[in-house]
């Protein structure tokens, strides 16, 4: 498979440097130079919980790694409740617009949940797992129950599973109540191919045993600032971004701090630097623009020389 795209070093700009970097760094660590080209990689992406726009993120980042690096399979770890049809829709639309293999570990994959597991390639349920109908309503309107009725019908059918099933799932339309199936009746229905107790389980089954497994998590959209102080002063570190600025915090002399920044915080799209103050002084010095970007990691040493100082950045999927 290809290695990944190289790391440049990025100058620090107190006077003006400038530079760029790319790479591609991911939960375990890819193959360095030279490896062996049977190397196998499969991308896990757990989803717990309802599907929020976080989870949308997750997936396509995955989705794209795994296109990128070669990746042999996708495997979604669901346990998983939600009611969120527009989210489930754009994992659909996500997995599968994929040519990498898409598999499903069903642990509870309920209401719009269900659709997203109804779109892999093949399912594979867990022991005391189920798939289907959630527990209470799932208050649709008229409009939206009959969308709701053809997507999964659509996807179920279109790989190869009883649409009248998938249907049931949401609303069959009569007095019997929305369908949920064990782990057992899915595979006796055909909606899932088997049963395996985790994922080093499917991971046999699909005997990929051998491949290194790469699990997708909510930091590969977060930024994180990692400032790296070896100047005697203390710095007061920034972030700098269309006209305004805030504070992350402070890095003591000789000391390394690292700083979490959500989405929401800086928006999308766009450009940031960081800017670091030394405390007791007027000196200042910045990083060099860098655009904004899910899973982006800027790495900063600041030395006590400060135009001896360097960045990097890289996007973590």
């Amino acid at each position: 498979m290809a290695h990944p795209r190289s790391m440049l070093s990025v100058p620090s700009c107190s006077q003006g440097a400038k530079g760029a970097i790319a790479t591609l760094v991911i939960g375990l660590a890819l193959a360095p130079a030279g490896a062996a080209a049977q190397d196998r990689y499969v991308f896990r992406v757990p989803i717990e919980g309802p599907i929020t726009v976080q989870t949308v993120r997750v997936v396509r980042q995955a989705v794209e790694a795994a296109e990128e690096d070669g990746g042999v399979a996708i495997l979604l770890d669901l346990a998983s409740r939600s009611e969120r049809m527009d989210g489930a829709q754009l994992i659909v639309d996500a997995i599968e617009g994929t040519p990498v293999s898409v598999y499903a570990l069903v642990r509870r994959a309920w209401d719009a949940s269900a659709l997203v597991a109804l779109a892999a390639d093949s399912v594979f349920m867990a022991p005391g797992s189920s798939i289907g109908a959630g527990e209470g309503r799932w208050d649709l309107s008229a409009a939206a129950l009959r969308g709701t009725r053809a997507a999964f019908q659509g996807v179920a059918e279109g790989h190869g599973r009883d649409g009248a099933l998938a249907v049931a799932m949401v609303d069959p339309g009569d007095d019997a109540g929305r369908l949920r199936l064990s782990a057992a009746d899915a595979q006796r229905t055909g909606i899932a191919a088997g049963s395996v107790t985790d994922v080093a389980g499917l991971l046999a089954v699909l005997e990929l045993e051998d491949a290194q497994v790469v699990t997708a998590e909510v930091a590969w959209i977060t930024t994180t600032v990692t400032v790296a102080n070896r100047n005697w002063s203390d710095v007061r570190v920034y972030i700098q971004r269309s006209g305004s600025r805030f504070r992350l915090g402070t890095v003591t002399s000789n000391r390394t701090a690292t700083f979490e920044i959500p989405p929401g915080q800086l928006g999308e799209g766009g450009f940031l630097r960081v800017t670091a103050e030394l405390i007791g002084s007027s000196d200042r010095i910045s990083t060099e623009d860098v655009r904004i970007q899910p899973g982006l990691v800027i790495e900063w040493n600041i030395e006590n020389v400060l135009q001896h100082s360097n960045m990097t950045f890289y996007v973590r999927y």
